[in-house]
């Protein structure tokens, strides 16, 4: 019997979609989905824009900035790429994951300060450009791994129009690549179905 020590992790009501590797030994709240997906790519996959603009779109909001994710409409409907060995998806994960992990503890904060810090246009700090910068390149690899290296994802500050005006900017991919990524992804699902 294969053993892990540990396994990816999402909030069920989250202000941001987010992943986290977390011990397997733990035992865990209700209000935590746990994932037996092992692989970094896995992760890298799940916490890009791509998976996230997916995840906006296929579940229910609670409240107006709040999602609820749900594994049957945004995990069991996503259509993962198909992997080959060389790609660096594994790579990107590991080291998005640990600088994350290591910022946590350097500044004492959790999954939704960090993002907090990571949306905040006006957080010029070289940690959090990292992450940003790191977050970039992930959807790069994603958006490759779909083998969509046409697509010009567009990074920056967005305003979302779903969310309320007091915190609709989102570090993330334009409005054009949301659209493009939404119906690629949509196609794929029909196709794969």
């Amino acid at each position: 019997v294969e053993t892990h020590e540990t396994l990816l992790a999402s909030a069920i009501v989250t202000k941001y979609v987010s992943f986290r590797r977390v011990p397997a030994k733990n035992v865990y709240r209700n209000k935590l989905k746990l994932y037996f997906l092992y692989r970094w790519a896995d992760f890298s996959i799940l916490q890009s824009s791509l998976h996230t603009e997916w995840a906006q779109w296929t579940c229910a909001t609670l409240g107006a900035s709040t999602i609820t994710y749900s594994t049957s409409d945004a995990l069991e409907t996503w259509p993962m790429p198909r992997l080959t060995k060389d790609q660096a998806l594994e790579g990107i994960g590991e080291k998005y994951h640990r600088t994350r992990e290591s910022i946590f503890v350097s500044l004492r904060i959790g999954l939704t300060q960090f993002y907090n810090r990571f949306h905040d246009p006006a957080d010029r700090s070289a940690t959090i450009e990292e992450m940003r910068n790191l977050h970039r390149q992930m959807d790069l690899e994603v958006a490759k791994a779909y083998e969509w290296e046409d697509l010009d994802l567009g990074h920056g500050f967005q305003v979302i129009p779903h969310l309320p005006d007091t915190d609709n900017i989102r570090f993330t991919i334009s409005a054009s690549a949301r659209t493009a990524v939404i119906g690629r992804l949509a196609e794929l699902n029909r196709i794969r179905y």
